[in-house]
């Protein structure tokens, strides 16, 4: 089980990622993907009982596109960012 606490670090992670998707150089393709795990990422977390397991695979996931960015700088920062569930 995952605590609110990491719920509510998870969500300025989700935040932050959001907020820096313009700047970061991956493909239309990938942005879409990201973009897509942020929203599934905010759907869980606003359920009564998110699913664990869902969650951490859409934060692999994510890991594994900003991997594919290649401004890495802003990258290391939005890794980071992201908790380790």
């Amino acid at each position: 089980k995952i605590s609110s606490i990491k719920y509510k670090e998870l969500k300025k992670s989700t935040e932050l990622i959001k907020g820096s998707m313009d700047k970061l150089h991956i493909t239309p393709e990938l942005k879409s993907k990201l973009r897509a795990e942020l929203i599934t990422i905010d759907v869980q977390i606003s359920q009564p009982k998110p699913d664990v397991d869902v969650i951490r695979e859409c934060v692999g996931s994510i890991r594994s596109i900003l991997e594919m960015a290649t401004d890495s700088l802003l990258v290391r920062r939005l890794m980071s960012q992201l908790i380790n569930l």
